[in-house]
């Protein structure tokens, strides 16, 4: 049999190329293989070379620093301000002296609010490479952060706002440079015309066309994109707005791109809350409990003795709280559908959402359970009937046994202080409802009945009723539900609880 090959993929690179461009409104975007080669390639184009000095905040990730190393550089570590979005800056000036380059850090999306480091770099004739991996789309005033600089990088990874599964750029205003990088990702070879044997070592950091290709049509739902994330981080905000022991950190002079709610932990041992989140049958990953996120001059393999700490940023990571949201998160937006407002005003949101936060440091995630009661789940093509007693009440990890073991008690209309919360406090309406009167729980409805047990199957989707079983929804069939006026709710803490958020976990209360 003769096949016929079929053509190449060719041109999506630098068409994807021009289109950032054109949508960050600087003239280079060089699409490289992902934002740590992104951040590479901005430091040597810039100019650093083994033995020189490249600063670098002590609040960052490890992938912010392994491009110092792998170019041979120095890193040396600067501490942070006391919100942990910039440097400190007497801790800068200190350490300019013989700098290359100077490396911020937009980590979970998050500017600086002045342009102090910049003043500074430009008194001082030092190139600014912004490691703005997890910025894309927050904006200060009309620049997008990381183009105040000698260069902002980027990453495509399949968790960013813009995914190309992997991958990432590099934008500059600077011709120049990007000319340098350009042949920096691709083995020092030009192309034709101008063709000619590799004069430097370099490396294939090249982005596949395939992906440059995906990474085109991402870009055209990217601010649909922001704007549902937007959506999801503010309304996790407002749901935990009067639970006293977490407050939300919103930056300052810029358009967010709320890539990660971010919270300081008002707790005794706030790192230990973080972890346990992360330790749960149903994970709320998050950035010191799942990442063990530390100072970088904390790590092992750049700890000096002899050096002092960059202490504020080991209180600002011991203290902050940043949620991973991923885009399994993003992928339904019945929450547009169907916007809490109007009649369903916030303030009922938070009086029943004020007890969701519940204190570590006690075990409460397992709940007395009482008589078995009988959920009524309206749908808008569904109606389902559940029940629970201690019998199927499920592991302390599950929906049912964190919010669901005794409705009756859910709906005791006495206020509950947060610090001795039981999770059957969860809701705290007005008065307690008649048999078969709804119960708004945003944005779905949930009538409670006394009833006999009818058996509950936990799965990482939806509870249904046994028998049938019915297959549990999963991320990647979420479109296909026909469940478009569902809450979907993200992340899930039991026992230690932030909200009804889980992920994995989309339970649909209709």
């Amino acid at each position: 049999m003769i096949r016929a090959a079929a053509p190449p993929l060719t041109g999506e690179v630098d068409a994807y190329e021009d289109e950032l461009a054109s949508y960050l409104g600087v003239t280079d975007v060089v699409a490289v293989s992902s934002g740590t080669t992104a951040l590479q390639t901005g430091l040597y184009a810039a100019g650093v070379r083994p033995g020189d000095r490249v600063i670098v905040p002590a609040l960052t990730v490890v992938m912010t620093v392994a491009p110092v190393v792998a170019l041979g550089a120095q890193p040396v570590f600067v501490d942070c301000n006391d919100d942990g979005t910039d440097f400190d800056l007497d801790d800068l000036t200190a350490h300019l002296d013989g700098a290359t380059a100077i490396v911020p850090v937009y980590l979970w999306g998050r500017a600086p609010s002045s342009d102090a480091v910049r003043h500074l770099a430009a008194q001082h004739g030092i190139p600014v490479v912004v490691d703005a991996c997890q910025a894309l789309g927050t904006m200060i005033g009309r620049t997008h952060a990381g183009l105040d600089a000698t260069v902002g990088c980027y990453s495509t990874h399949q968790l960013k706002l813009l995914s190309t599964g992997e991958g990432g750029f590099l934008a500059t205003d600077d011709s120049e440079l990007a000319a340098t990088a350009r042949a920096y990702r691709s083995h020092w070879l030009t192309a034709p015309p101008r063709s000619a044997p590799a004069s430097r070592i370099a490396h294939n950091f090249r982005l596949a066309e395939p992906l440059a290709a995906l990474g085109r049509a991402e870009l055209a739902g990217l601010d649909e994109q922001i704007s549902w994330r937007t959506e999801q981080t503010l309304l996790m905000i407002r749901l935990l707005a009067e639970v006293k022991q977490l407050e939300a950190l919103v930056p300052r002079r810029q358009r967010w791109n709320h890539y990660a709610p971010v919270f300081r932990l008002h707790l005794d041992r706030p790192r230990a809350f973080a972890e346990h989140l992360a330790a749960l049958d149903i994970p709320v990953p998050n950035s010191t409990g799942t990442f063990k996120l530390i100072p970088l001059d904390q790590r092992p393999m750049f700890a000096d003795e002899t050096a002092p700490r960059c202490t504020t940023a080991a209180t600002v990571l011991d203290s902050i709280l940043a949620i991973a949201l991923t885009r399994a998160d993003d992928h339904t937006r019945q929450l547009r559908d169907q916007p809490l407002g109007g009649d369903r005003p916030f303030h009922h949101v938070k009086q029943r959402f004020a007890g969701v936060f519940i204190d570590h440091r006690r075990d409460l995630h397992r709940p007395t359970v009482g008589s078995g009661v009988e959920l009524e789940v309206q749908r808008p093509h569904h109606l389902r009937r559940v029940g629970l007693d201690r019998r199927n009440r499920g592991h302390p990890g599950s929906f049912a046994g964190m919010v669901l073991p005794d409705l009756q008690a859910l709906l005791a209309p006495e206020p509950v202080d947060l610090l001795d919360i039981d999770p059957r406090a969860l809701i705290e309406p007005q008065s307690r409802p008649r048999a078969a009167e709804p119960v708004s729980l945003i944005p779905d409805r949930i009538r409670a009945q006394p009833g006999p047990h009818t058996g509950v199957r936990i799965g990482r989707g939806v509870l249904d009723r046994q028998p049938p079983i019915r297959r549990p929804i999963q991320p990647n069939n979420l479109a296909r539900e026909p469940f478009r006026h569902s809450l979907h709710l993200t992340k899930h803490v039991h026992g230690a609880a932030l909200g009804c958020w889980a992920q994995n976990f989309p339970v649909m209360i209709m």
